[in-house]
């Protein structure tokens, strides 16, 4: 029903529904010709928010909303630092391609799409999940494809000759179940379970979902030479995934051979199972990819071997 005045005290007050909500306040006012307008004013503001539908969520809500469901905070701050109170609503593709530009002005087209594009698209369509913003679909910036260095069994074989047990370990987990360097440095003594032959791995980019890979006993014999003894202790103790690529250049450096990254080693779990005919569904699900068609895009590599059709011959014709 409309809203209508009465009195309590000397003081006018308005009560009644709109689009079934009940809405009662104060008046604010003695005058009854005030109250009156006080009430109008209520009722029509009242009807443009029914009319219009729920408000639509700030970035900065958004970002809140997606770290309260235990989402990855990666890049977020500068993504949340630069859109603010904007609503979700008026971030447009082209707000979103500008924004990384302005961000990272010197960065290259994968970085811009990591820290931005991913971030925004990420934040606004979490909120469109639960009705707070509209959905949005972002053209990312167009990366030349460039053929990654990957790691090898062959070259992890020379580089664990050289490292230090912790380096080596390190380096052979990440090989042997395509974890992130992130991912490593979180492993703790407990997380491995030796009986088992399996470790538990927190995924950093999937909010913290748990994935348990095998453990070879190549792995596992490295593991034991850490030596840990307290249940809560890292297995690892860099400082930073920094650290950890530092005393890996220096160490290939003094061993002769080529360096490569941590991420090189997630590179070989994929692209070496791949050469060895495992599917790339199956690769996905043990490497902790959210997509197959992600592992075959970027992890497969063409191998440098003209004989290769030779696999087909089965005898002779």
């Amino acid at each position: 029903m409309p809203l209508s005045i009465y009195k309590r005290g000397e003081v006018w007050h308005y009560r009644g529904t709109v689009q079934g909500e009940l809405l009662r306040g104060t008046c604010g006012t003695t005058e009854q010709a005030k109250a009156r307008r006080v009430a109008q004013n209520v009722e029509q503001q009242a009807w443009a928010i029914a009319l219009a539908g729920p408000r639509c969520a700030t970035f900065a809500e958004a970002a809140m909303l997606y770290l309260d469901a235990r989402k990855s905070a990666r890049f977020l701050m500068a993504v949340a630092t630069y859109f603010k109170e904007t609503p979700c609503d008026r971030i447009t593709p082209e707000a979103a391609r500008s924004g990384a530009i302005a961000t990272y002005p010197f960065a290259g087209p994968a970085t811009r799409n990591r820290q931005f594009i991913t971030v925004t698209q990420a934040v606004i369509n979490h909120a469109a999940a639960l009705g707070k913003a509209p959905q949005i679909r972002i053209k990312k910036f167009r990366v030349p494809k460039v053929e990654k260095d990957y790691g090898t069994y062959e070259w992890l074989r020379l580089f664990i000759q050289s490292a230090d047990s912790e380096l080596a370990a390190c380096y052979a987990l990440m090989f042997f179940t395509g974890a992130r360097i992130g991912e490593v440095m979180n492993v703790k003594l407990r997380d491995v379970q030796w009986k088992e032959q399996r470790i538990r791995i927190v995924m950093s980019k999937v909010g913290g979902d748990e994935r348990f890979p095998h453990m070879p006993k190549a792995l596992a014999k490295l593991l034991q030479r850490l030596d840990k003894t307290d249940p809560d202790a890292p297995m690892f103790m860099f400082a930073n995934r920094s650290a950890a690529q530092k005393r890996a250049a220096r160490i290939c450096k003094a061993a002769g051979i080529k360096y490569l990254s941590p991420h090189a080693m997630r590179h070989g779990f994929a692209t070496g199972l791949l050469h060895r005919g495992i599917d790339p569904v199956s690769i996905a699900r043990l490497g902790g990819w959210s997509s197959p068609l992600h592992v075959l895009g970027t992890y497969g590599h063409s191998r440098d071997d003209e004989t290769i059709p030779e696999i087909l011959c089965s005898g002779n014709l």
